[in-house]
C-alpha cells in the first residue's frame, strides 16, 4: 500500500513539473512567442487568458474568521428583510454597509476571462458593459472631474469606448458568498471536513461558467446568475506597443483595475495583478504599464508599496519643459518590469 502510494505521488509530482513547464510558454522558437503574443493582441481568437496560467488564480479564497455565526444569521435576516437594490447595481454588490457582513470562511472570488470584441457579439452584453461603467463611473468620476484629466475630465461616451474596444481585454471578479446555514455547518465540522466541505461548494458554484452563459445570450439566465454571483472587480488591460523609442517591444497596459468600495483592502487587487504578472511571463512578455492620477493617493501607494510600480521612463515629468510656467502633469505612468 505504500509503494503503491509513493508511485501516485510520483505521478502527480511528474504531471504537476509537466502543467508548469506547459504554463511557462515552452516554445521551440522566438517566433511562436512573438505570433502568440499578436494572436493575444488582436483579440479576435476568443483567447481565454486562463488557459496560460496556473487555474489556481481563478479563484481567490476570502477568510474571515472573525465575524461570528450570531452576526450572520443577524445580518442575513436583516439583509432578507430589505432587499431593495436598484437597477444600477442590483447585480454588482449587496447593499452592506461593511465587508465583513457580505464574507464568510469560504466566501471567494472567481475569475472570467473574455474579451470585449467577443463579449460584443451578443445583446445581452450591454447589462455587463453599464456594471463596468457603473463600477469605473462610481470610483473615478470625481477625480477625473477634479483633475481635469487629459483637459476634458469624466466622459461617459469614452469610457464606453474604451471598455469596448476591439483589442480591450477583460477579467471579471463575482463574489460567491456562503449563505449563513451553510457557514455554521461547516465551522461546527472539523478543519478538514471543512476544507472539503468548502471545497465542495467551490466546485458546485462554478460549474456555470459566466463567458458559457454570456455566449446563449439569455438575458434571464444571465440576470439569475448575477443574483447570486454579484461582480464586485473588473480588471480592463490590452496589449500595445511599448512608448517611444521602445515600440517594437509588446508590453501589457493596465487601463482599469475597478474594485466596489465595499471589497477592496481584502487582497483583490494585490491578486489581479498577480494574474496579469503571471500570465506576462508565461506568455514572455516583460513590462505591465498604467497610468495613476497623482491625487489618487491609495492607488499611488498600492501601486508602487503593494505591487512595486516604479515610474516608467515615458511619465511626463521625466521630460523637461522650457516653459517655465507650465504645470506638471496630473497623472504618472508607472512600471512593473516582469522578469522572464
Amino acid at each position: 500500500m505504500t509503494i503503491l502510494k509513493k508511485e501516485i505521488d510520483k505521478k502527480k509530482k511528474k504531471e504537476k513539473k509537466s502543467k508548469a513547464s506547459n504554463l511557462s510558454g515552452n516554445f521551440k522558437s522566438r517566433d511562436e512567442k512573438d505570433e502568440l503574443i499578436q494572436r493575444l493582441k488582436i483579440c479576435q481568437y476568443n483567447d481565454n487568458i486562463f488557459d496560460y496560467i496556473d487555474k489556481k488564480y481563478k479563484k481567490y479564497i476570502i477568510k474571515n474568521k472573525n465575524y461570528s455565526n450570531e452576526n450572520i444569521l443577524r445580518d442575513k435576516e436583516k439583509n432578507d428583510d430589505n432587499n431593495t437594490h436598484n437597477n444600477a447595481d442590483k447585480y454588482m454588490h449587496n447593499n452592506d454597509d461593511n465587508c465583513s457582513k457580505n464574507l464568510v470562511n469560504s466566501s471567494f472570488i472567481f475569475f472570467e476571462s473574455i474579451n470585449s470584441y467577443e463579449l460584443k457579439k451578443y445583446k445581452s452584453s450591454s447589462l455587463i458593459f453599464n456594471m463596468l461603467h457603473t463600477i469605473t463611473k462610481i470610483n473615478m468620476k470625481k477625480l477625473y472631474d477634479e483633475n481635469n484629466f487629459l483637459n476634458k475630465g469624466w466622459s461617459d461616451k469614452e469610457k464606453f469606448k474604451e471598455l469596448k474596444s476591439n483589442r480591450s481585454k477583460l477579467i471579471l471578479g463575482f463574489l460567491k458568498k456562503e449563505e449563513a446555514n451553510e457557514y455554521i455547518d461547516s465551522h461546527n465540522l472539523s478543519e478538514n471536513k471543512r476544507d472539503d466541505h468548502t471545497s465542495s461548494i467551490t466546485k458546485q458554484n462554478t460549474k456555470k461558467h459566466f463567458v458559457d452563459i454570456i455566449k446563449r445570450d439569455d438575458k434571464n439566465e444571465i440576470e439569475e446568475f448575477l443574483k447570486t454571483n454579484p461582480l464586485v472587480c473588473f480588471i480592463n488591460y490590452r496589449f500595445t506597443s511599448d512608448y517611444y523609442p521602445y515600440q517594437k517591444n509588446i508590453v501589457c497596459y493596465l487601463y482599469e483595475i475597478q474594485i466596489i468600495k465595499e471589497y477592496i483592502k481584502i487582497g483583490i487587487g494585490t491578486h489581479l495583478i498577480n494574474i496579469l504578472e503571471q500570465l506576462c511571463k508565461n506568455i514572455y512578455i516583460n513590462k505591465i504599464l498604467c497610468t495613476v492620477l497623482k491625487s489618487n493617493h491609495k492607488a499611488v501607494m498600492f501601486y508602487k508599496n503593494k505591487c512595486s510600480f516604479q515610474l516608467d521612463e515615458s511619465s511626463p515629468d521625466n521630460f523637461y519643459s522650457e516653459n517655465v510656467t507650465s504645470q506638471t502633469c496630473e497623472y504618472e505612468i508607472l512600471k512593473k518590469d516582469i522578469l522572464l
